[in-house]
């Protein structure tokens, strides 16, 4: 039995236990998850079938990618939610998810339904023997395109620059982006290394910049996110002392990793850290989250998650310092939650000066 179907034979399992009878994905990362296609549509999973529904123009690539599935094409002024619908009539349905809109025209024509993108998502969590196998891959190519980054930072090289050389290094290397992605890439020098979720500008790279490089891509379907900081030229006492805080708070945070550990635990580690040395304040986002189909997911470390590490988890661990109108530094591993603690991007951490 194939991966794909393995996978529809647990979810339908569990969604019985539940007792539901059939289970529908809308969501893009589900229907890869569950059929191996990736493109626009929906899959509805019963004991005796499964059924993706899926537009003309997605037709040929869903008959190519999809495992033992059955693929209807919905033609160009028909309905997809109609044809949907009236598959579902008279079932008990687990559905993941769905804008409002559709939602409720659903729940009024199929009584017996509920809506829990959460449920897919426990699944999703335990990442398998291939799904690690790609996350590895696509860190190892973010870890070849740090080495590039090394190589092409200097001064009078523009963000804007830096992000497309390295975007094209990923395509050559086989990376595609993560779906719904606005940026694949930060490149955030000098004052805007402050901002956290910069977007590459024509501002050029000057001595005494740091340059916080953020990479999140996807090989296979599978992403992994990585950040390091380099810095160019003179760096002042300040800023290396920040930089070795926020190094050390990211090994510490790496170090309370393990199966059965709250999230927020680990987020509180790494900022009590940073309180002892003065920095909380300017820590301004969560320690770290799940990654896998989507760049971003559970599990959440932050303050107010309640969940708790498996097995089988990826996460990240990316403590951060933005000090205002001064510099910003970060630094981001993806990290496998085995037997053993897997830091799968392994480029070094140690402040690189250009």
């Amino acid at each position: 039995m194939n991966i794909f179907k393995k996978r529809r034979e647990k979810i339908l399992n569990s969604a019985k236990d539940l007792e539901f009878d059939v289970v529908v994905a809308s969501n893009l990362e589900n229907l890869y998850y569950l059929t191996g296609f990736r493109g626009s549509g929906m899959v509805i999973i019963d004991e005796s079938k499964t059924l993706i529904f899926t537009q003309t123009l997605d037709k040929g690539k869903a008959e190519i990618q999809a495992s033992d599935c059955e693929i209807i094409d919905v033609k160009v002024g028909n309905s997809l939610y109609d044809f949907i619908i009236e598959a579902l009539k008279g079932r008990r349905v687990l559905f993941d998810d769905l804008r409002v809109s559709i939602a409720d025209k659903v729940r009024e024509r199929v009584k017996d339904v509920k809506f829990d993108p959460q449920f897919f998502y426990k699944f999703r969590r335990r990442k398998d023997y291939y799904e690690i196998e790609c996350i590895k891959k696509a860190a190892m190519i973010i870890d070849k395109l740090f080495e590039f980054a090394n190589e092409i930072l200097s001064v009078g090289v523009s963000e804007r620059q830096v992000a497309g050389e390295l975007i094209s290094k990923a395509i050559l290397m086989g990376c595609t982006f993560p779906i719904g992605s606005a940026s694949n890439i930060i490149i955030a020098s000098g004052i805007n290394s402050t901002y956290p979720h910069a977007e590459p500008t024509d501002k050029k790279l000057n001595n005494g910049d740091l340059i916080i490089v953020d990479l999140f891509f996807m090989y296979e379907g599978y992403v992994a996110d990585a950040t390091r900081t380099f810095g160019l030229g003179s760096l002042s006492n300040e800023v290396k002392e920040v930089y070795e805080a926020v190094r050390e708070v990211q090994e510490l945070g790496i170090k309370s990793i393990a199966d059965g550990t709250f999230c927020k635990d680990i987020d509180k580690v790494c900022r009590d850290r940073l309180i002892k040395k003065g920095l909380a304040d300017f820590f301004i986002h969560s320690t770290g989250h799940g990654v896998g189909l989507e760049v971003h997911e559970p599990p959440w470390l932050r303050p107010n998650s309640n969940d708790v590490l498996m097995k089988g988890d990826v996460v990240t661990i990316e403590p951060g310092v933005y000090i205002p109108n001064k510099f910003g530094i970060r630094i981001e591993d993806t990290i496998y939650v085995s037997h053993n603690v897997e830091i799968l991007t392994k480029f070094p951490k140690e402040l690189i000066i250009l």
